[in-house]
């Protein structure tokens, strides 16, 4: 037996938690599936904002120019390869003071995306197994009514 959340049957602050998740859950359903983008907002370079700002933009590659020397090149790809909320293949080309890297971005952040979706429209399907045909009950539900249980 599966217990119906309704707003008899449970504390109001459980109740309105229910009701606020289904609420955001719907809001996930109604904008569907990620489309496919390069942003990756929560990007961090530290001391390299022009990189961080490639990284949150919607370009997917970009070939950094800040070295000395291919040996430079190669060791700010290995001290950047993991910074926080960037995903991309850092590559060291060129010699000399021509020396860059290459930077590609992944799809590593659209697939978390991706991922995070489909793991809520989980939960939304169990949810609305649990309340099937009740949904709209939650979600008119006056918020100013305070209900004993």
């Amino acid at each position: 037996q599966v217990f119906f959340p309704d707003k008899e049957n449970m504390p109001q602050c459980l109740f309105d938690a229910f009701k606020l998740r289904l609420e955001y859950l719907e809001d996930v359903a109604r904008r569907g599936k990620p489309n496919m983008c390069w942003n990756q907002p929560k990007a961090v370079v530290p001391g390299h904002p022009e990189v961080e700002c490639f990284l949150r933009g919607p370009d997917s590659t970009y070939t950094y120019r800040n070295f000395n020397n291919l040996r430079h090149a190669r060791n700010w790809a290995n001290k950047h390869r993991n910074d926080r909320g960037c995903f991309m293949k850092l590559t060291p080309i060129g010699r000399g003071s021509s020396a860059a890297v290459k930077i590609e971005k992944t799809t590593q952040a659209y697939n978390s995306m991706v991922a995070e979706y489909k793991k809520e429209m989980e939960e939304y399907k169990r949810l609305l197994n649990i309340v099937p045909g009740r949904v709209n009950v939650l979600i008119q539900h006056d918020k100013g009514k305070v209900y004993s249980k």
